[in-house]
């Protein structure tokens, strides 16, 4: 089985960063009890690279107002055949 829309904006909503990213960025700050303050953030589309349509995978760097510095790795390493689509 392939999941060839999950490269595909249109269909998928985004890439690596939107699909992996805002679950764990909405626990941190919940955790965390403090706002963000900065997000830096890199990507690139090696991984899936003759399809990807968008990023598949990423590097998020959030700050938080009381000083926890917070790096969210999230790629779709899996291959197209795995079972489950996570990274």
């Amino acid at each position: 089985m392939t999941r060839s829309w999950f490269t595909e904006p249109e269909l998928s909503g985004g890439g690596a960063i939107v699909d992996h990213v805002v679950h764990i960025a909405d626990l941190l700050e919940g955790l965390m009890g403090s706002a963000p303050v900065t997000v830096t953030a890199v990507a690139n589309r090696t991984l899936h690279a003759a399809r990807a349509q968008a990023e598949t995978a990423g590097l998020v760097t959030i700050t938080y107002a009381n000083g926890v510095v917070a790096a969210i790795d999230c790629s779709w390493s899996k291959p197209d055949t795995s079972a489950v689509w996570v990274g």
